[in-house]
């Protein structure tokens, strides 16, 4: 991957686009629906045989999502979400995004395989985590042009 020799900012549209192809858009990497107002634990479940609290995230006014809700299965021993799934208006979902594989990283379990299952028909993206590390510490030349050049990192 080389990065361009350019930064733009996405519009609307391009924030609900995959990123590289995949079913994961921009918007779901940065967006922070655990800060949004409106949060309620509504149930328990098991996922992936780990046991889960169901919890509720609606936008408030000046949040900006493309879904009415998101529902997220914590494994609240580990605080890792399990699964998301966005909602859309319409009640559909719009995308679901699985922890199929944690990694322990310094003590910490961490996500660490996920899949993400958009609205499009028959379409899945398995994302495989590498070399997670916690606790990193970049400096800020790092995300610069020139510090996104650099493919070998800080």
């Amino acid at each position: 991957f080389l990065p361009p020799n350019t930064v733009r900012a996405l519009d609307a549209a391009q924030m609900k686009q995959g990123m590289f192809d995949s079913d994961l858009s921009y918007a779901d990497v940065t967006e922070n629906f655990y800060e949004w107002k409106f949060q309620a634990m509504i149930g328990s479940e098991v996922v992936n045989r780990v046991n889960c609290q169901v919890l509720e995230s609606k936008p408030g006014k000046g949040d900006h999502s493309a879904f009415a809700v998101v529902r997220s299965w914590v494994d609240v021993e580990h605080m890792i979400p399990m699964r998301v799934e966005k909602i859309l208006a319409s009640g559909t979902v719009g995308r679901r995004i699985d922890t199929t594989k944690t990694s322990s990283d310094e003590g910490h379990r961490v996500p660490a395989n996920l899949t993400v299952k958009s609205s499009k028909a028959d379409s899945l993206t398995l994302l495989e985590g590498s070399s997670i590390k916690h606790g990193m510490v970049f400096d800020r030349l790092t995300f610069t042009d020139e510090g996104l050049k650099d493919l070998n990192g800080p």
